[in-house]
């Protein structure tokens, strides 16, 4: 395994103490995977309070609408050519 994606259901807990053991479980899968050297992406982000917290558990890498919708090859590839 050389890298683990984590559900974007993880990111969207209505309930605040369910919330909490939802972090805390995540802190811990992170922990493990960060290291055993597999890299951890959490998918789902789609607002800046989903990107700070992605960051705060300390995952590699966030996916989601707040970055970009979904692109096609192409659209991708002019993309990272322009920046």
């Amino acid at each position: 395994i050389d890298e683990l994606k984590i559900d974007r259901i993880f990111l969207h807990i209505d309930s605040e103490l369910e919330n909490k053991k939802t972090k805390w479980i995540l802190e811990a899968i992170i922990n493990i995977a960060k290291k055993s050297n597999i890299r951890v992406v959490v998918e789902g982000v789609e607002s800046i309070e989903d990107d700070r917290f992605v960051r705060c558990l300390g995952a590699n890498v966030g996916q989601g609408y707040y970055y970009s919708r979904p692109l096609s090859i192409d659209a991708f590839n002019d993309l990272i050519h322009k920046k």
